[in-house]
């Protein structure tokens, strides 16, 4: 997709180069930090995933990896792509500090041979963005997402439900003595599907994807309320004159200390243009129907998890997410996804401040538009050591 805002962390890596250079020659104090994560899981399902490996089914969980027919066979994976590296850089500048941030991990995919797509060894850029005064752009999480409401696991992609997503954006941040308020235009990319049953992706997309979230926060609590308004558009070759259509999504989320260290967390989203915002794309935006037009899929989302802590350093989080989508019978192939359930259990233990050791079950199910269904069980033992 050709689109303007994908020069937008190049041009922030630059920009903060070039007055990193300047500024340093001028004797300004320069602050500049390096650290990460070294992770390392050792990941088994009882079912080998499904399809090719078309991103990180293999490697974190995917619920459009889960099999929809019994396989006796079992496939396991050691791996740490998903050890991480950061820098951040701060510089005084008139009379505030720019901030600019960095990171990168390994779980880039790269096509083999015959043109599939394949885990690799590249670095992959997870965040690159610079925050000055209120403004803060670059590429980061969507600010669709309250990132205090994210369980602790040890699956890399999260619960079902979840809007861990990360995208190109301009944000403005308001602070208040309570909490703050923020608005965003974000970088749009849509997926549509046919009743032939593929997917497309339009091409030359225009409008950016509008978010707005506002945060109340307090000493044992946080509660957040957002709001994003998509123009989903379709101007591909082949489909004739462009077509576009508006559509919206809410999301409530939020952490509460309930007593000692013990705490809930939850996230709720609903609307029908949040497909793509969804665990990773599991779901489609819309379907194209006949006739050009866009019928949107209504969908619903969530997750909920606890953490009780068993004593200083010895923790577990049960965590139980859901997405359901509602679609529209004759117009969203049969082989949509329609239903996917997640479980999360497990038993963490930090014998260092920097260093984690657990072991994870994770049961995921997911049924499609046709009433096909799958299921999966995966055992995840996972250290991680942050520098």
């Amino acid at each position: 997709m050709n689109y303007p805002w994908r020069i937008s962390r190049c041009v922030v890596l630059a920009c903060v180069s070039a007055l990193w250079a300047t500024m340093a020659q001028a004797g300004h104090n320069i602050e500049l930090e390096l650290g990460g994560r070294l992770k390392l899981d050792l990941i088994h399902n009882d079912s080998p995933v499904s399809g090719e490996h078309l991103s990180r089914a293999d490697l974190a969980f995917s619920p459009r990896s889960i099999a929809l027919t019994s396989s006796t066979r079992s496939d396991s994976e050691l791996t740490a792509r998903e050890s991480r590296l950061w820098a951040l850089l701060r510089l005084p500048l008139l009379h505030r500090q720019l901030s600019a941030y960095a990171e990168i991990d390994f779980s880039e995919t790269e096509p083999d041979n015959l043109g599939r797509s394949r885990l690799s060894n590249i670095p992959r850029l997870r965040h690159a963005y610079a925050i000055f005064g209120p403004l803060t752009i670059g590429k980061t999480y969507t600010t669709f997402v309250n990132l205090s409401a994210y369980p602790e696991i040890n699956d890399g992609n999260g619960p079902l439900g979840t809007l861990n997503i990360r995208q190109d954006i301009v944000r403005y941040t308001h602070d208040f003595e309570w909490g703050h308020w923020q608005f965003s235009v974000e970088e749009p990319q849509t997926t549509l599907s046919t009743p032939a049953g593929s997917a497309f992706n339009p091409e030359d997309e225009t409008t950016p994807d509008l978010v707005t979230r506002l945060t109340w926060e307090g000493l044992d609590a946080n509660l957040s309320i957002a709001a994003m308004a998509r123009n989903i558009e379709a101007d591909s070759p082949g489909l004739g004159n462009r077509i576009d259509k508006w559509g919206g999504a809410l999301s409530v989320a939020g952490y509460w200390r309930l007593h000692d260290r013990d705490n809930l967390r939850m996230t709720l989203s609903w609307g029908n243009a949040l497909g793509r915002y969804v665990s990773f794309g599991s779901f489609t935006d819309g379907a194209l129907a006949p006739g050009r037009e866009i019928e949107f899929n209504d969908l619903v989302s969530g997750f909920v998890a606890y953490q009780h802590w068993w004593g200083k350093n010895l923790r577990s989080n049960v965590v139980i997410g859901l997405a359901h989508v509602d679609a529209a019978t004759g117009i969203v192939p049969a082989s949509a996804n329609e239903t996917m359930a997640s479980s999360h259990l497990n038993l963490l233990w930090s014998p260092l401040t920097d260093l984690t050791v657990g072991v994870e079950w994770l049961y995921g199910y997911r049924r499609q538009v046709d009433d096909r269904s799958g299921n999966m069980n995966r055992f995840q033992l996972t250290s991680i050591y942050k520098f």
